[in-house]
């Protein structure tokens, strides 16, 4: 069995594992790691999400797009200012 094989059969035995221990017990959530077991009561949960985008984008929906707002909007003032200025 090669590496990345033996991987992705491990991903999936936790992923069953963690499915059998939502259905089990619903309202306890528990990790083991190594020979440490971690048990957390669901309702004791407060999930908090950031994403954090590099300089010149932002973050929609968690994933970070390129802002092109300024450029816009500035060309958009640059056509109504020479709009208007040929008006005058």
């Amino acid at each position: 069995m090669t590496e990345s094989i033996f991987e992705a059969v491990s991903a999936v035995n936790v992923l069953e594992s963690t499915a059998q221990d939502i259905i089990e017990t619903p309202d306890m959530l528990s990790v083991t790691k190594g020979v440490a077991t971690y048990s957390v009561a669901i309702e004791t949960i407060n999930v908090a999400t950031t994403t954090n985008c590099d300089s010149g984008q932002v973050s929609v929906e968690a994933v970070c797009g390129k802002n092109d707002v300024q450029p816009y909007f500035l060309r958009f003032m640059g056509t109504i200012l020479h709009t208007h200025s040929r008006e005058t």
